[in-house]
C-alpha cells in the first residue's frame, strides 16, 4: 500500500511540475520533428 501511495505522490508531483513545462516539451517535441523532417530530405 504505501509504495502505491508513493507512486501516486510522485505522479501527483510530476504533472503539477509539467502544467508550467508543457510548452517548454511541445517544443522539444516540435524540433525533433522539425530536425527528423529536414535529415529525412
Amino acid at each position: 500500500m504505501a509504495n502505491e501511495a508513493a507512486i501516486v505522490n510522485v505522479v501527483a508531483r510530476t504533472s503539477l511540475w509539467l502544467q508550467p513545462h508543457r510548452i517548454v516539451l511541445i517544443l522539444i517535441a516540435l524540433g525533433l520533428v522539425l530536425s527528423a523532417a529536414f535529415f529525412m530530405r
